[in-house]
C-alpha cells in the first residue's frame, strides 16, 4: 500500500513525498486501510482533522478514509474519467471494439505466455529492418494501460502478420505433405 502526501508551502511551490509503502497482505477491508492510515499519520504527525483525502473510488477506501474523520474526500479524477471511457467502450451497441480488443488480448497473451513465440517475435523486427517493440497487456485497474496495450499491439502488427504469415504457410505446407504422402501411399498399394 502506497500513501503520499501533496502540500503547498507559504510561496505556493507545490510538493509531494512518499510517506509510506507498505505490505498489505489480507483483505482490504474499510477498517484495515483505516488503521494502515492512521498509523502513517501517527508516524509523521499529521493530524487527521486538516487532511484532504484524493483516492480511487473503492468504497473500502472511501469508506476508510470517512471513518479517519479527514475533512474531505474526493474521487481521482483520472480514475474516474478511465472508469467512464472504459465503462463506454464496453458496450457492443457503441462500438466493436470489445470484440476487436479481445481478439488482440488472445494474440498478446499467446506471445506473453509462450517462450518460443515471444523469442520469435524478437526475430521479425530484424527481419523486417524494424525497430524492437515489445507487447504489452493492459490491466483493468491500471490507468492508461489500454493506451499502452493498443500502441504496444499496432507497433508490433507488422511482425505478428510476419509471424502469422509464416506459421500459415507452413501450417499449409505441413498439411501438403501430409496429403501427398497420403496421395502417393495410395497409389503404392492400389
Amino acid at each position: 500500500m502506497g500513501i503520499t502526501g501533496h502540500w503547498i508551502d507559504q510561496d505556493f511551490s507545490l510538493h509531494s513525498r512518499c510517506l509510506a509503502v507498505r505490505p498489505a497482505p489480507g483483505s482490504h477491508t474499510a477498517d484495515f486501510i483505516a488503521c494502515k492510515l492512521m498509523s502513517v499519520a501517527a508516524e509523521w504527525n499529521l493530524s487527521l482533522s486538516t487532511l484532504r483525502a484524493v483516492t480511487d473510488n473503492g468504497a473500502n477506501v472511501k469508506k476508510a478514509v470517512n471513518q479517519l474523520s479527514a475533512e474531505k474526500w474526493r474521487g481521482c479524477f483520472d480514475h474516474t474519467l478511465q472508469l467512464c471511457i472504459s465503462g463506454a467502450l464496453a458496450h457492443r451497441s457503441v462500438t466493436e471494439l470489445p470484440k476487436i480488443m479481445q481478439k488482440a488480448r488472445t494474440i498478446v497473451g499467446h506471445f506473453c505466455r509462450s517462450l518460443m513465440a515471444s523469442e520469435e517475435l524478437l526475430k521479425a523486427p530484424k527481419q523486417l529492418n524494424m525497430p524492437q517493440h515489445k507487447l504489452l497487456q493492459d490491466c483493468p485497474t491500471r490507468w492508461n494501460s489500454q493506451v499502452r496495450f493498443i500502441v504496444s499491439y499496432f507497433n508490433c502488427c507488422r511482425c505478428l502478420m510476419l509471424l502469422l504469415y509464416i506459421t500459415v504457410a507452413l501450417e499449409t505446407f505441413s498439411l501438403y505433405c501430409v496429403f501427398a504422402q497420403y496421395y502417393l501411399y495410395c497409389i503404392y498399394f492400389k
